[in-house]
C-alpha cells in the first residue's frame, strides 16, 4: 500500500521522500528508546557499574521495549495497518495503549528487581510521554519522533560531559 498524507491521499514517493524514510527510521522511537537505556545504564546516577548498567539496560530493553515492538510487528504483518509508518490515525489507538501498558508494567517488574531509580525515572517519562502523545493522538495526527529524540538529546546532555 502506498504512504499517505494526513489527508488519505498517497505521497510522491522521489528521492526527498526516501531520504526523509531513511531520517525516520534512523531516529525510530524505538530505536531512540533503546539508546537511552544503553546511555542511561553507562552514564546514568546510581549505577554501580558500566557492566551492571547495561545488564539493568537489557532488562530494561526486553521488559519495556520488546512487547509494543511484537505488537507493531504482529499486527503490521496481519494487515492492521495501513503501513509501517501507522499513517492513518485511527490505527495508532492500540499502539498507544500496548506501549503505555508495557511501560507501566515493565517499570513495576524493574522495581521489584530493584533496578536503578534512573531507569525508573526514564521509564515515568516516557509513560508520561505516550500518555500525551495518545491524548493527542484522539485529536490530531502526530510522531512520537520528536518527543523521544528530545528524551535522548536530554540524556546525552545530562550524562555526558
Amino acid at each position: 500500500m502506498p504512504a499517505v498524507d494526513q489527508t488519505g491521499q498517497a505521497v510522491r514517493q522521489d528521492t526527498l521522500y526516501r531520504l526523509g524514510r531513511i531520517i525516520s527510521q534512523i531516529f525510530h522511537p524505538t530505536v531512540n528508546g533503546f539508546a537511552s537505556y544503553l546511555l542511561v545504564g553507562v552514564n546514568g546516577p546510581g549505577i554501580a557499574s558500566v557492566r551492571s548498567g547495561l545488564g539493568w539496560a537489557a532488562t530494561s530493553i526486553l521488559v519495556v521495549l520488546t512487547p509494543p515492538s511484537l505488537y507493531f510487528y504482529l499486527r503490521l504483518f496481519k494487515g492492521h495497518y495501513s503501513d509501517d509508518d501507522v499513517s492513518h490515525r485511527s490505527e495508532r489507538t492500540g499502539l498507544y495503549i500496548a506501549s503505555v501498558l508495557s511501560v507501566l508494567v515493565g517499570t513495576y517488574v524493574l522495581y521489584l528487581l530493584g533496578a536503578p531509580t534512573a531507569f525508573l525515572r526514564l521509564n515515568a517519562a516516557a509513560a508520561g510521554v505516550a500518555i500525551v502523545a495518545m491524548l493527542i493522538n484522539f485529536r490530531w495526527k502526530i510522531s512520537v519522533h520528536s518527543a523521544s529524540i528530545g528524551t535522548l538529546a536530554m540524556l546525552a546532555t545530562l550524562f555526558t560531559q
